[in-house]
């Protein structure tokens, strides 16, 4: 089994986990990819309405997991990895599609050439209405050329030190690399998954740039995208509770001792954290401009246009 692609549920709407399985469905080299469905203890997880899809597509390579109540993004990542059997793994939210019908064969081939452990492409967001599509612009990772030029260094300071984050909707993973990332995190982050990225990065593990558009990531009711308080309290509190950790274990790591002094300002007022910030690191500062120019270059648009949103 080449992929294991990994839709992770959560009192997710049946009409979200078909959208997003029709895009896996539609894949080339279909007999090469394994459906794992991880669901985090909803009060019904659709698995029943789920498997007759299944029958009525004639496809029988898939795997149910449910969890007995819900333990957090984190735990069911890992639970729906665990029992995978593909070489690589991708995670995708309910909603999301995979951008076209080639993606997963372009980044197998693209992970094949140099024993790749991670990898990311480019997303396009969109919303669903009554009105029909709108399509929004997501620039994520900023500073993309840094990806682009290899610039490990800057890649480094971005996502370790300034939480700059590659969205979690773009990452593939080899799979033993993942089991380890999501073990390592165990415990210390319940919902952002995301946060691997930095425990790679620490570990000097390459994250690689796939410079095509990978996903079509619906935007509105996820957890980064939802702005609920309630929400962004979590993430902050997964954060915190992350470099706690890190500070402990990887404290000889200049990316993560900067990040920690950081994190220690946020006692002070907002308008005096801004001030001592910009005065240790002012570079911080600059990032946002260098991904607007970024932006206007061309550099988030991707090698290919076409998908399964946009086809003619």
């Amino acid at each position: 089994m080449e992929c294991s692609i990994i839709v992770l549920t959560y009192n997710s709407q049946l009409e979200k986990i078909l959208q997003t399985l029709n895009s896996i469905l539609n894949q080339h080299n279909l007999q090469k990819i394994e459906i794992v469905i991880s669901d985090d203890g909803s009060k019904y997880n659709n698995f029943k309405e789920i498997e007759t899809f299944f029958f009525e597509h004639a496809f029988k390579n898939y795997k149910l997991v449910p969890n007995e109540y819900n333990k957090g993004t984190v735990e069911n990542f890992y639970a729906g990895a665990k029992v995978a059997a593909g070489r690589y793994i991708k995670a995708i939210g309910c909603g999301d599609l995979l951008f076209e019908k080639e993606t997963i064969v372009k980044i197998c081939e693209f992970m094949d050439e140099g024993n790749k452990k991670i990898c990311f492409g480019l997303l396009k967001a969109f919303n669903k209405n009554g009105e029909g599509i709108t399509y929004r612009d997501c620039n994520i990772p900023m500073d993309l050329k840094a990806f682009k030029d290899k610039n490990q260094k800057k890649i480094n300071r971005n996502i370790i030190t300034w939480g700059k984050l590659i969205s979690g909707a773009s990452l593939f993973f080899e799979r033993d690399c993942l089991i380890k990332l999501l073990k390592e995190i165990r415990g210390k982050v319940k919902f952002c998954e995301d946060y691997i990225q930095i425990i790679a990065l620490v570990k000097e593990i390459q994250i690689y740039f796939f410079d095509e558009n990978v996903v079509w990531y619906e935007i509105g009711d996820g957890i980064s995208t939802s702005k609920d308080p309630v929400w962004e309290k979590r993430i902050k509190q997964d954060y915190d509770t992350l470099f706690i950790y890190m500070e402990q274990k990887y404290y000889n790591n200049k990316y993560v001792s900067k990040r920690v002094t950081k994190q220690r300002l946020g006692r002070y007022p907002r308008l005096l954290r801004g001030i001592i910030k910009f005065l240790i690191d002012p570079g911080m500062f600059l990032i946002p401009i260098r991904t607007s120019i970024q932006k206007k270059q061309g550099l988030y648009n991707g090698k290919n246009i076409k998908g399964f949103l946009n086809e003619v």
